[in-house]
């Protein structure tokens, strides 16, 4: 049996806030059958001025929406430490982020999500796991990025 902590952050489209848990999954690498179980988790809300920057992504231009996926990625790396911090949590394995949808169009294979991993894992000493969003959905459906520290 092998046993992984994980620590997930992600962000809907209410634009209410970051969701952080830390999740326990224990199984068997071998016959691929697991079992799970939430440890803590936690919503901080977003400022007003993050809401909306975020509501109006999408109508950015290439540099100013590079420039907001690094300062999203800086504002989820600071909510993690944070999370990680005020739960005492150690011994975890790897931080996963599925960052905000700013497209998502799979009619034609596009989706991109804000929240740059290299920049998220600058904020923590673990593997970070990214959705990758440089390629069109169909190509990398399932594909993460491995970031180590």
């Amino acid at each position: 049996m092998s046993t992984y902590r994980c620590v997930g952050v992600m962000s809907g489209t209410s634009l209410d806030g970051l969701d952080i848990c830390c999740a326990e999954f224990t199984g068997d690498v071998t016959s691929d059958v697991w079992s799970h179980r939430l440890l803590t988790g936690v919503t901080y809300p977003y400022t007003d001025a993050w809401s909306e920057r975020l509501r109006t992504a999408p109508t950015l231009c290439g540099e100013d929406l590079v420039r907001l996926h690094v300062d999203y990625g800086h504002l989820l790396g600071r909510s993690v430490r944070r999370f990680i911090d005020e739960s005492r949590l150690d011994g975890f394995n790897v931080v996963s982020s599925h960052g905000h949808t700013v497209f998502h169009q799979p009619h034609r294979q596009l989706t991109f999500q804000l929240g740059d991993g290299e920049t998220i894992a600058s904020y923590v000493r673990c593997v970070v796991l990214v959705r990758s969003t440089a390629f069109s959905r169909s190509r990398t459906e399932g594909l993460v990025k491995f970031l180590p520290v």
